[in-house]
């Protein structure tokens, strides 16, 4: 029998599932470690067709620096699998508030450096990608 800690489909804060993420990372609990990753991931879905679902199936709330908090979470807990939706959803604000929010990570400086470089060159690659998209609209064939 596995014990559960969330509910399935129940709405949980993000300090919980924070914290019974970062306990379970600490202290080897698999299981534990899994239930917190997929709650989180809820609120950062890990393939596009998740993200487009996200509104109705995110199961935590946003919170207060949601970028910040993420960084942070996925660099201490070894959970950067996360990070590429945090950057899709950065990607979407305006780029001088969140090379700021960056700047300001509680971190050591290269690991902000390495996160820095990593967003930028997403969201370069990203605003690409967008742009073949259009041109691929207006000149089709």
């Amino acid at each position: 029998m596995c014990l559960r800690h969330f509910r399935p489909g129940v709405n949980n804060k993000f300090a919980v599932a924070a914290a019974v993420l970062r306990l379970s990372t600490k202290y080897i609990a698999p299981v534990l470690r899994r239930q917190a990753i997929d709650m989180l991931t809820t609120a950062y879905p890990l393939d596009l067709a998740a993200w487009k679902r996200r509104a109705t199936d995110r199961l935590v709330p946003p919170i207060e620096n949601e970028l910040t908090t993420m960084i942070v979470l996925a660099e201490q807990t070894d959970t950067r699998m996360f990070l590429p939706s945090v950057f899709y959803a950065a990607a979407r604000r305006p780029l001088a508030e969140v090379l700021q929010s960056l700047h300001n990570l509680p971190l050591s400086e290269p690991v902000r450096v390495d996160i820095t470089n990593k967003f930028l060159l997403g969201r370069e690659r990203l605003q690409r990608e967008e742009t073949k998209e259009v041109l691929g609209f207006l000149h089709p064939g």
